[in-house]
């Protein structure tokens, strides 16, 4: 009998004691992960907490028969679990792994691996922006400018709590671990079924393969039984960094430098246009489907100036009268893509900081005769007093299971 039968769609009582069940049941070990806590933005933020992405030439693709088409990891988790497979391999000839089993047979394959955070990001801003338009209309709100509409964009965003910045929805919950480059799944299920999710842990080969994984720096995620997730800071998943790195020591940081790139740190021109241009499009947009609204007003006589009755007539929503990349633009949407990073980063500040911030940032901008320049100060100055979440929950170290030390971690 299964220790928990919740699925995602259980009621809040159900989900909430099976999942307490099965998490009693399956407690994390020292050779799992637990991408759903302790380690959530794990691999997606640097030592800095700079929001990361994994530069794509540094992807390697699984082109053999038994893996689905198109998965991919980073080149160094590659190698190692294929190394892995290896092993896998020589254990089910020897008969050490039950190859009858649903979930480990003859073969190793890999299902699922990275996935394109530039993807998942236009579809986040489609979904925002079909979730805000429908905000606007369930609620009967009359926008007849743009500045009325930003207004009502922000507070759609704090209720809705989604994330519109790039850096916010990388940061975010919605952008799945994937994206990270070390992470492969080798079996295809249902993730919220805990019923799988035991039968998976439970199942006799899944000791031995654990093991298997941790000899060189992999973890079975404790919160998706058939993850996979590289230690990136794992003595055992050293010789493979180094080979890849071609260099014998180096700190984690290295391997963000080496890999990745900073979602915002040198680009902060290009994705604070990208927030205006979004914004932009998402007003012009609105104002195709709803180009006007009725309003009622008092018709009145001349001659008494009395009311006679109401009329109803049609008033149009305004074009952006903003001055494309003008000052006043380019002051509005810092003024924006402030208030929008308070919200994506919870952050409650006094009004007189914020006062404080604005006067700074825009003091950066005006100050600079280049205008990019300009904006990358300011910008950067934003990221820098926000911070990401990384910053607000665990430690950078814990998230990325830095060593302390000369401690090895598996």
């Amino acid at each position: 009998m299964a220790v928990s039968n919740a699925t995602n769609l259980s009621n809040a009582k159900d989900m909430y004691e099976g999942r307490s069940a099965y998490k009693e049941e399956f407690p994390k070990t020292d050779i799992q992960f637990d991408s759903g806590y302790t380690n959530r933005l794990f691999g997606r933020v640097d030592t800095l907490g700079n929001v990361i992405q994994i530069n794509e030439s540094f992807l390697s693709f699984f082109a053999t028969v038994i893996d689905k088409s198109n998965a991919s990891c980073i080149h160094f988790v590659a190698d190692a679990f294929l190394d892995c497979r290896k092993q896998y391999n020589i254990q089910a000839a020897k008969g050490n792994i039950n190859t009858a089993s649903p979930f480990f047979q003859d073969t190793f394959p890999v299902y699922q691996g990275w996935k394109k955070q530039e993807s998942l990001f236009g579809t986040n801003n489609n979904n925002v922006y079909t979730s805000f338009t429908n905000y606007i209309f369930n609620n009967s709100y009359k926008v007849s400018k743009f500045e009325n509409y930003t207004e009502l964009l922000l507070k759609f965003l704090k209720e809705a709590d989604l994330p519109l910045t790039r850096v916010g929805f990388y940061e975010s919950p919605f952008n799945p671990p994937y994206t990270s480059g070390i992470v492969l799944d080798v079996f295809e299920g249902d993730a919220g079924d805990d019923s799988i999710r035991e039968q998976f842990i439970s199942d006799p080969n899944y000791p031995l393969v654990s093991e298997l994984l941790a000899d060189r720096g992999l973890r079975f995620d404790a919160q998706v039984p058939w993850r996979i997730i590289a230690n990136i800071q794992s003595g055992n998943l050293q010789p493979y960094i180094q080979k890849r790195l071609n260099k014998s020591n180096f700190v984690l940081q290295d391997i963000f430098d080496a890999f990745y790139f900073k979602s915002f740190e040198g680009v902060e021109f290009t994705s604070f246009q990208e927030f205006k241009n979004t914004i932009k499009a998402f007003y012009n947009a609105y104002k195709v489907v709803f180009p006007k609204y009725n309003q009622f007003v008092y018709r009145t006589t001349e001659s008494s100036n009395s009311c006679s009755g109401v009329k109803n007539v049609f008033v149009y929503a305004e074009d952006i009268k903003l001055v494309p990349d003008s000052k006043e633009d380019d002051l509005f949407f810092l003024d924006l893509y402030y208030q929008t990073r308070l919200l994506e980063t919870k952050t409650i500040l006094k009004d007189s900081v914020q006062e404080f911030h604005r006067d700074n940032y825009r003091g950066f901008y005006l100050n600079d005769k280049n205008r990019q320049n300009g904006i990358k100060k300011a910008v950067s100055y934003i990221n820098y007093n926000l911070g990401t979440l990384a910053f607000r929950s665990p430690s950078v170290d814990e998230i990325n299971l830095t060593r302390t030390g000369n401690t090895v971690i598996m």
